[in-house]
């Protein structure tokens, strides 16, 4: 018992330190260490810009994250990175290098199940982006794939929840969706009130609702409540992107119900952020706007300027439109190559992992059968039994950990401390059938002599009987 309890032991406790080692390989202990602090560091200010809406700050710091996480050659830090240099593009507006960026990062998700919230995320942009580019279908695809990912009792889902809810929204009502797009705002609205650091997408809550009942003429009193509300919650969070997005959505409204001094207003308001963030799609809708408007109002000059302005912008966007029709063609084909890839690779996996397992389960059965007819042997002494006994009982031991390995993992989260004590509890159950066998192994050896001395007097009867056959026959003869 003893001995199978310090193997045991010693398996547990190098395969902890086999697990550690891998990770270290190749560089110090301390390099690491510091590396991926520095990676964490640069992530966070990268987010940071990205909710005031800086997007040459941000591309900085996500470009450098890319390099340390390279370095690392840690996978979920790559994709990561290129999470964030997607989401630097996304302000910019330019939806197609963030799509590059995205499909880059989800190329390198072979096996989504490691990644989880990460993978619901990339989704879920992706979903957004192709929203964007008035793929509409497309964007739906990857954004109910998002919503499905989501797991609802897992409150680390909510904050990712009300992004892929309120993109619903958004997306539904580009299509006049209108039903659709209130419940999911509802939806979004009601995720929003429960996770944490959800103030840079209620914003967009806001400014969604106030599109959607701008879309009833009953309801405009409700829409300039909520387009005022997105300003005010925008300003507050020093949210520059989704302010520039509130005044130019509001600045629409406003001309929509001839309210056109404060249209020019805010639309001006909304050209300036724009400007000096270089929010492209912002640029574009205001200076049209503007251009209208100052056309109703006869400054004639001013509305050239703008239609000008407006039409540079257009001549550039249109001059890459075809572009950009290729690059998503080559990114939908390279999706499916990825999921197609991905499936393959799964159910070869699936089929080598099921394979080994059939077969590791066949020879421990065999094994087990060996052990019991061993133990019934007559010539089957006690010290090996013991021996066979601790010897099966490790294997067994093994084969339980490489099936419940995957499992514990998942339930303690990859904690190695909790790992342990569950692997622990296993060789401790172990331990105890071994106590027992132990335990009841005079009985099973006394069993087996008794067997063996009936075998022996039998064997002894026969050659006594087949001696006096012989005699009598020679007597005979």
């Amino acid at each position: 018992m003893r001995t199978f309890l310090i193997i045991s032991i010693i398996t547990i406790l190098v395969k902890t330190t086999f697990c550690q080692n891998t990770i270290l390989k190749g560089t110090g202990v301390n390099q690491v260490k510091l590396s991926t602090e520095k990676f964490y560091k640069l992530d966070k200010i990268a987010s940071d810009f990205y909710l005031i809406g800086n997007s040459d700050s941000m591309f900085k710091y996500a470009e450098e994250a890319l390099i340390v996480a390279s370095f690392l050659k840690n996978d979920s830090f790559i994709v990561a990175a290129n999470k964030q240099l997607g989401n630097c593009s996304r302000i910019k507006s330019d939806f197609v290098s963030a799509l590059k960026y995205y499909f880059t990062g989800l190329h390198l998700m072979k096996d989504p199940s490691r990644f989880g919230i990460l993978y619901c995320i990339m989704n879920n942009n992706i979903g957004d982006n192709y929203s964007h580019l008035k793929y509409y279908e497309k964007s739906l695809l990857y954004l109910h794939k998002a919503e499905e990912i989501i797991e609802p009792n897992n409150i680390k889902y909510n904050r990712i929840a009300t992004y892929i809810y309120d993109n619903l929204a958004s997306t539904y009502m580009l299509m006049d969706s209108l039903v659709k797009a209130e419940n999911y705002l509802s939806l979004a609205t009601s995720k929003s009130k429960v996770a944490k650091d959800t103030a840079y997408i209620v914003a967009s809550i806001y400014i969604d609702y106030g599109i959607l009942n701008s879309k009833f003429s009953d309801k405009k009193e409700l829409a300039n409540y909520y387009f005022k509300k997105a300003i005010e919650f925008s300003k507050s969070n020093s949210d520059f992107k989704h302010l520039a997005n509130s005044y130019s959505e509001y600045a629409k409204f406003l001309m929509k119900i001839n309210n056109y001094n404060e249209a020019k207003k805010y639309s001006n308001e909304s050209y300036q952020i724009s400007k000096m963030y270089n929010y492209t799609e912002n640029i574009l809708e205001n200076s049209e706007l503007l251009s209208k408007i100052y056309f109703k109002n006869k400054l004639f000059d001013s509305a050239y300027l703008f239609s000008n302005l407006a039409d540079s912008l257009k001549d550039k966007i249109s001059s890459t439109q075809a572009k950009n029709q290729l690059l998503t063609m080559a990114l939908n084909e390279q999706t499916l190559e990825i999921q197609n890839d991905f499936k393959i690779n799964e159910e070869k996996k699936h089929f080598k992992q099921s394979t080994n397992f059939t077969l590791i389960g066949i020879a421990v059965l065999i094994l087990i059968i060996i052990y019991l007819l061993f133990t019934r042997s007559v010539f089957a002494k006690s010290k090996h039994i013991v021996v066979a006994g601790e010897t099966l009982l490790l294997i067994t031991f093994e084969f339980i950990n490489l099936i419940l390995h995957p499992k514990i993992e998942l339930i303690t989260n990859h904690d190695e401390l909790l790992m342990f004590l569950c692997l622990a509890t296993i060789a401790y159950g172990l331990v105890k059938l071994h106590h027992l066998i132990e335990k009841n192994l005079p009985k099973l050896v006394s069993f087996n002599r008794k067997r063996k001395e009936l075998v022996l007097r039998e064997l002894e009867k026969e050659l006594a009987e087949n001696s006096t056959d012989t005699t009598s026959s020679e007597a005979k003869m």
